[in-house]
């Protein structure tokens, strides 16, 4: 009988070593998936927080640009902005 309790205990410590190393492999992965989501907030928080710094914007320098009525628009800011159009072209050639 001492035979049959000698034999079985280093299967159980075999099973309780696989166990443990699954449970640290799982570990592993859980931090890992941890830290991948993290990297992931922090990279597309930084990106925002650029984003909302940055210039890199293109817009006109007067919403009348972008009218399809702007070159016959009789509004007081569409006529300033034409002038500033001319001007700027005057400038560069």
């Amino acid at each position: 009988m001492n035979e049959e309790l000698m034999n079985e205990e280093p299967m159980n410590e075999e099973l309780m070593n696989a166990e443990q190393q699954l449970l640290e492999r799982r570990q592993w992965f859980v931090r890992l998936g941890r830290r991948l989501t993290l990297g992931a907030i922090s990279i597309l928080s930084v990106n925002l927080i650029l984003r909302s710094f940055s210039s890199a914007c293109v817009s006109p320098q007067s919403p009348c640009q972008s009218c399809g009525v702007f070159k016959h628009c009789g509004l007081s800011k569409a006529e300033e902005s034409r002038r500033t159009d001319r001007t700027e072209s005057k400038g560069r050639a």
